[in-house]
Order: C-alpha cells, then sequence, then structure tokens
C-alpha cells in the first residue's frame, strides 16, 4: 500500500501537477527606421500567477545583452535603439524562474 501510495504521489507531481513558466513578449513597432526607438514588453507567469523577480535577458539587434526583472504585476519593458542599417532582426528575450526557462524570438524589420 505504501509503495502504490508512493507512486501514485510520484505520478501526480510529475504529471498532472507540473509547474509551468510562460513568457509573452511582444516588440513595437514591427517596422521601424534605422535609429527609431523599438519596445520590448511583455508578461511572466508561473503556476497562472505573476513571477515577480523573474529575470529577463533580452540580446538585442546589436547582440548587446540586457537583463531586467519582472514587476509585482508579472510585467518587463525596455527601450532600444534600431540598428542604423537596414534589414530584418532577431530580438530573443529569455526568462529565468524557479529553476526553469522559456525563451521566445520576435523579428523587427529596419526600413
Amino acid at each position: 500500500v505504501v509503495l502504490l501510495l508512493s507512486v501514485g504521489v510520484v505520478c501526480f507531481f510529475l504529471f498532472i501537477f507540473p509547474s509551468h513558466l510562460n513568457l509573452d513578449a511582444s516588440i513595437y513597432p514591427g517596422t521601424v527606421t534605422a535609429g527609431e526607438n523599438i519596445i520590448i514588453n511583455g508578461q511572466v507567469y508561473f503556476e497562472s500567477a505573476p513571477a515577480s523577480g523573474a529575470t529577463v535577458n533580452i540580446i538585442t539587434p546589436n547582440k548587446d545583452i540586457l537583463t531586467l526583472f519582472v514587476d509585482n504585476l508579472g510585467e518587463f519593458e525596455r527601450t532600444i535603439v534600431a540598428p542604423m542599417q537596414r534589414g530584418s532582426y532577431q530580438i530573443i528575450v529569455t526568462v529565468e524562474y524557479n529553476n526553469e526557462k522559456d525563451t521566445v524570438t520576435r523579428a523587427v524589420d529596419v526600413i
């Protein structure tokens, strides 16, 4: 009986009740002119609650790494300057919280 109960508890925590980190990030505007400001913002939730204090790393089109933290509402925001050369660029946003990690990639076009 104890063995079955132990197996049941382990299965519950592994399969039924997994923790889940959710990152939603957006770029505004999606098309900019060279040198224009780009706003990167988003929300981070852990098990449906704001992931206050989570670490957010942003890799900009210039390959700079920016580190910021999620506020008490689960939100973050940072403004960067668009590259001076035309093209399509990737912005990578990564969040880490409670030993979990989530990454999203967004595109911005410089015209």
